[in-house]
């Protein structure tokens, strides 16, 4: 991939970095449009700080973005917790309603059976 090169003044090479502007110019650029701007050479060094400092920001944005993927799943393990407690008191309530149903049944059925034999 070729470097880029500046469209303004005939393809010239990029050897400094505007820190005002944040972007990479010229020499041309420094002396005709960036004159009372801050800037510094784009070395090795300014290469790999800057390199360094993109490394760190996608670090951190992966981190944010791992805590705000934790914190989703937390939220739904909480909201599944919340369900499988009513599923239990549920249950419990249908067994409870089963039980008092069948010893309803069985009491009318030994009642009958009781008359039946009676007779």
């Amino acid at each position: 991939m070729a470097d880029p090169r500046c469209q303004l003044h005939g393809g010239a090479e990029f050897k400094t970095y505007c820190q005002t502007c944040r972007k990479p110019i010229c020499s041309e650029c420094v002396l005709f449009g960036h004159v009372q701007h801050r800037h510094v050479e784009m070395n090795e060094t300014f290469l790999a700080e800057s390199r360094k400092r993109l490394q760190d920001v996608v670090a951190r944005s992966d981190a944010d973005r791992r805590g705000g993927m934790i914190q989703r799943l937390r939220s739904i393990a909480d909201r599944e917790d919340k369900r499988v407690e009513w599923i239990d008191g549920a249950s419990e309530t249908l067994s409870e309603e089963i039980e008092t149903h069948f010893a309803e049944l069985h009491a009318a059925l030994k009642k009958q059976e009781a008359a039946l034999l009676a007779e």
